[in-house]
């Protein structure tokens, strides 16, 4: 019986297999850094609490809807562009492809056509 296992290539089974072995790396290092985080603010609280202050205020002095607004003007300004180069990179594979083909005979029917009644 064939399974959907049987289908999948080899080629595909390692990059699945690396993949998986990546996100679990990087899941047992978060957990690694979380514990570190959590025995330095165990040790020292109110240092902890104080950086925690002082990075809440630089990120609320920073212009972030600025920022945010100037890269969306920026994907907006360049989505016409990207779409005029993805349609000529489509035509222009079109056209290649067209080209690579040989051209084909024209059809013949291969019965003749009947003839018109006499009268």
């Amino acid at each position: 019986m064939n399974t959907a296992d049987d289908d999948v290539a080899p080629e595909t089974r390692s990059i699945e297999s690396r993949i998986g072995q990546f996100f679990n790396e990087a899941r047992e290092t978060l957990r690694e850094r979380c514990a570190e985080c959590e025995a330095q603010v165990r040790k020292s609280p109110t240092q902890a609490l104080l950086v925690a202050a002082g990075i809440g205020y630089v990120l609320n002095k920073l212009p972030l809807g600025t920022i945010v607004a100037a890269l969306i003007r920026l994907i907006v300004m360049l989505l016409r562009p990207a779409a005029i180069l993805f349609c000529a990179v489509k035509v222009y594979d079109l056209l290649k492809e067209k080209q690579q083909k040989p051209a084909s005979a024209p059809v013949t029917p291969t019965t003749p056509p009947e003839p018109a009644p006499p009268f």
